[in-house]
């Protein structure tokens, strides 16, 4: 099925036609999978575009927009590249027998079901973990007592794994001699330099306290292999994005499962940013979205919560501007949202958020809504969101029915996890006077330097001072 998208007749128009069909999922397509029934990561087996959530999102969404709210779906296979899977014992074993078996949750227990044949993982995933479940049955290593989970990233290219044991002590001393006898069965020493089935191998010192979390923070180390696999995001030109970016990431970073889907879904994002616009993005990550439309930016400033993220951002730049002429300034602060925002939104243009699931931070969120002169130079808000149940909150206070400071003027649904009851929300908002009309509308704009009359150059000084000041912290 082909259908066209058309811009909102209404204020801003994108700064290019969108006159490309986008291609969705038939509403017969279905997840073929027999672990479905047992399985808890799918929640739907057909009818992958009208899921509970994505139904609500049409509810709340298309009033405002005045049309249909696209839902776009990618292919169910093989489009989870990266996963994490719990360890439990082998069935049947007692609590000292050696062993592990990977696997997901079922819902609302601590019983691990195994999903060796999943039709959403990529294959690389399945068969990795088949090869740790063995190596853990050789080495002596206990599912859940030693190993509490693997997370597979398979490097697309190449179709080698890095490979993160998330273990079950404190550090390096209380993992031995376990530990390093699994790696030495997953990776012997004579092969240090490169493997057939891995990038890398890494641990985190996950300990045994309590929580949800799967990762500790700070608790990685690489015992072997290389520190980054890398990816490129596009598979075919454009002249809306860098479809040669090549990004960076390890398991300190934040990376999409389906890197595809996300890639849909910044090229229909790059259509709503102007040629020689002055970006902010905040929540960042590795800076996908803001490095990949960085040819066409006057300007781009990018900040993230996570210290990891500012090499992986910093190596991609590097790469990006030993191929490419005449890019614009782009820069990278190692900040949480709120912080970032004061140092960055003056002077912008465009404001692109990708906050977590919690959505943005409250003092992100009031600055937005208020008239902060943070916000008074920012003509667009591009709102990309994994939780819809934040972003209808956020998108209340943003345009609510009176006195909105923000018109809603395009959103599309984007299902990255066929087969769940999920979706991501791209949403693009505009600026609006009292009286409800779009102000000050972005025009096509020239790459430019350093401009005075803005303080860009006062706000570049004051950014250099205060990463310096967060390092040395």
């Amino acid at each position: 099925m082909w259908v066209v998208l058309f811009a909102v007749a209404s204020g801003l128009q994108p700064s290019v036609v969108v006159s490309k069909p986008v291609h969705y999922l038939d509403d017969d397509s279905a997840i073929e999978c027999s672990h479905f029934e047992e399985c808890s990561g799918c929640a739907v087996r057909s009818s992958l575009a009208a899921t509970p959530t994505a139904l609500r999102a049409r509810g709340r969404l298309e009033p405002l927009l005045g049309r249909r709210l696209e839902v776009v779906v990618g292919s169910p296979r093989r489009w989870r590249t990266q996963a994490r899977l719990a360890a439990a014992p082998p069935l049947e074993a007692k609590s000292w027998d050696a062993g592990a078996r990977l696997g997901l949750y079922l819902g609302g227990t601590h019983e691990v079901s195994s999903i060796p044949e999943c039709e959403v993982h990529a294959a690389a995933v399945n068969a990795a973990a088949r090869v740790v479940e063995t190596a853990c049955d050789d080495a002596g290593a206990r599912g859940g007592e030693d190993l509490r989970y693997a997370q597979f990233q398979v490097e697309r290219s190449t179709g080698k794994v890095a490979l993160c044991l998330v273990w079950n002590r404190e550090n390096a001393k209380e993992a031995a001699p376990v530990l390093p006898r699994l790696v030495s069965r997953l990776w012997p020493r004579k092969n240090k330099k490169t493997h057939e089935t891995w990038a890398s191998i890494w641990v985190n010192y996950r300990g045994s306290g309590g929580g949800n979390a799967i990762l500790a923070p700070n608790a990685f180390r690489l015992l072997r292999g290389r520190e980054f696999v890398e990816e490129k995001l596009f598979s075919s030109p454009s002249d809306l994005v860098d479809t040669d970016l090549e990004l960076s990431f390890s398991p300190q970073v934040f990376r999409q499962a389906n890197l595809d889907a996300f890639a849909r879904l910044v090229l229909d994002l790059a259509r709503w940013v102007p040629d020689g616009a002055i970006v902010c993005e905040l929540y960042a990550g590795v800076g996908a979205i803001g490095l990949s439309l960085r040819p066409r930016l006057g300007e781009l400033r990018c900040s993230d919560g996570n210290p990891h993220a500012e090499r992986c951002f910093d190596l991609a730049a590097r790469a990006q501007e030993a191929r490419a002429d005449r890019l614009c300034e782009a820069s990278f602060l190692p900040l949480e949202a709120p912080d970032a925002f004061d140092l960055d939104a003056p002077g912008a243009d465009v404001l692109i958020v990708d906050p977590p699931r919690r959505g943005l931070d409250p003092e992100v969120l009031e600055a937005l809504t208020t008239d902060d002169d943070k916000v008074a130079s920012l003509s667009r808000l591009i709102y990309v969101s994994c939780g819809f149940d934040a972003f209808e909150r956020d998108l209340a206070a943003l345009a609510p029915q009176k006195n909105a400071k923000w018109k809603l003027v395009h959103a599309q649904a984007h299902v990255f996890f066929p087969g769940s009851d999920h979706v991501e929300t791209l949403a693009v908002f505009d600026r609006s006077s009292r009286r409800g009309h779009i102000i000050n509308p972005l025009v096509e704009k020239k790459t430019r330097p350093f401009d005075e009359e803005r303080g860009v150059f006062c706000s570049a000084v004051f950014r250099i001072f205060f990463s310096v000041q967060t390092k040395e912290d």
